[in-house]
């Protein structure tokens, strides 16, 4: 079995440390289940796993960092700025 790049073990050592807290994990299969293309809201996270802003802000950028969201393009349209994510890819949890 060929040895993994290094960048290869890089990239598997983001995904593992991004997933290994359970809230992160929850948050992550929430967003990755969401089918709305505006992407979901702060505020539905905050409210739906219980986090202070700060917290959840947190785990968002931990996934963000490990590239598995992204700030969602678009908006709703009803002129609020509140930031949505998307899932950027689909690993197995």
């Amino acid at each position: 079995m060929p040895d993994k790049s290094d960048e290869t073990r890089q990239i598997e050592l983001q995904l593992k440390r991004a997933l290994s807290h359970p809230k992160r994990t929850e948050i992550f299969g929430y967003i990755l289940t969401q089918e709305s293309k505006t992407g979901t809201g702060e505020a539905e996270l905050i409210e739906m796993f219980g986090l202070s802003p700060a917290r959840l802000k947190y785990h968002l950028t931990v996934l963000h960092s490990a590239d598995l969201i992204a700030p969602a393009t678009g908006g709703s349209g009803q002129g609020q700025r509140e930031r949505a994510y998307v899932a950027t890819r689909a690993v197995a949890l």
